[in-house]
């Protein structure tokens, strides 16, 4: 068996019919990287995996409580890092399981409101959002990737002038190997490099599906009261938790919510949730013991 480098495949998708969707899927691969013991696990935690530190970007680890007359909430996530390291790594920050899920229910309910008001005027919402925030950085990207052909084929005239110069013997043989070897090196580099480039291109071309498969997505919760296990991991890829700041005087938190398609979108709602007043934002993924 001969192994061949990953940059010289041929891959072919969609050859066989598959068992399942896509969608499902990659969302139990993301779910299986989080698996858990069975005494480590709790039954309140909905959010299991995909809850994230702003400030250091680790895991939150949720604390679960039996709820009481002295303890109001059923668990707290905090940054896992700070628990088993201390303030030296990230601060303490925490945020209790009925704050999150009364910020993401309310999130949820109002990106389904709005498909369910005109789901074509949201849609273009949101591609005029993710393009405002996408076009500077398309064009360097694309700017980036003409640069790197350009110098793939320079590239390319140079090994076979070498090779050449080598084979009439206008070049010895060690300084032959030694350009080789930095062409080679260089070029390899540069493939890498165009494929990334063109993969993040690709991307942004499907946007406008993506888009439409969210709000189909979400178009069924405009009404729901209740969140499950299920409905937040078909719909959220990750949430991330910032640390606690003084706004106008009140304690704010920040907290990021990375959907399924979408691109950010900066005009969430800031909700009081007591005992802190909790600022959201919605962004979307393509980046995550909770």
């Amino acid at each position: 068996m001969i192994w061949k480098p990953e940059d010289d495949w041929d891959v072919v998708e969609g050859t066989h019919e598959a068992l399942v969707d896509a969608e499902t899927f990659w969302t139990v691969q993301e779910r299986v990287k989080v698996k858990q013991p069975g005494r480590k696990r709790s039954e309140n935690n909905i959010f299991r995996g995909i809850m994230f530190c702003g400030e250091c970007g680790k895991r939150m680890a949720f604390c679960s409580r039996k709820k009481d007359e002295r303890r109001k909430s059923l668990g707290t996530f905090s940054c896992n890092a700070n628990r088993r390291y201390g303030g030296k790594v990230c601060t303490t920050h925490y945020i209790s399981l009925e704050q999150v899920k009364a910020i993401v229910l309310a999130d949820i309910r109002r990106h389904a409101m709005l498909v369910a008001e005109d789901a074509d005027a949201y849609a273009d919402y949101l591609m005029s959002l993710s393009q405002t925030g996408q076009l500077s950085e398309q064009k360097a990207m694309k700017k980036e990737l003409d640069a790197a052909q350009r110098c793939l084929s320079e590239l390319a005239t140079l090994m076979q002038r070498i090779y050449e110069d080598n084979v009439f013997g206008r070049l010895a043989d060690n300084l032959y190997q030694t350009l080789s070897a930095k062409y080679e090196a260089k070029t390899k580099k540069l493939k890498t490099r165009t494929a990334e480039i063109q993969a993040l291109l690709t991307e942004a071309t499907t946007k406008t599906q993506g888009i439409q498969d969210f709000t189909a997505l979400v178009a069924p919760y405009a009404n729901i009261t209740e969140l499950d296990e299920e409905l937040v991991h078909t719909l959220i890829e990750k949430i991330i938790v910032h640390e606690k700041e003084i706004i106008d005087g009140e304690t704010v938190m920040r907290i990021e919510i990375y959907y399924r398609f979408i691109g950010k979108t900066s005009d969430c709602l800031s909700r009081s949730v007591t005992p802190i007043k909790t600022k959201t934002e919605s962004v979307a993924a393509t980046d995550s013991i909770a």
